[in-house]
């Protein structure tokens, strides 16, 4: 509607005012069109942009997501050779009682046998005093 009217007040007389008028809508067709090209290629570019950043990103959540994975299996075998040394060290602290226990016993009815009587620990410090 707009667009009427403003024709139809800006309505040419003669053939070179037409002329005039249709290079100047012409001129700013033009530069209306080169304005969009401008903004058609910023727009392509930015995309591109945005794509390998989001490419990007894909393969840096694609590594973080693997590394987190090899990390935690590492930690679980990890957390698994602890449990293992742990149990390995109560076997072993089990075993060296038994053997002090069995060895102190032995030593212990050995003194009876040959009829000396057991004397605690530093007990010979005392005696002599």
């Amino acid at each position: 509607m707009a667009y009427r009217t403003l024709t139809r007040r800006d309505e040419p007389t003669n053939i070179y005012n037409q002329i005039r008028l249709l290079d100047v809508y012409a001129s700013n067709s033009a530069a209306v069109a080169g304005a969009i090209r401008i903004g058609l290629h910023n727009l392509c570019y930015q995309s591109a942009a945005l794509e390998r950043q989001v490419k990007e990103k894909s393969r840096q959540n694609k590594s973080y997501v693997e590394y987190a994975q090899r990390l935690q299996i590492r930690v679980w075998e990890m957390m698994e050779q602890l449990r293992q040394s742990k149990l390995r060290a109560l076997q072993l602290q089990a075993e060296l009682q038994s053997k002090r226990v069995s060895a102190t016993g032995s030593r212990q009815r050995r003194q009876r046998r040959n009829g000396k009587k057991h004397k605690p620990h530093g007990s010979e410090y005392w005696e002599g005093r």
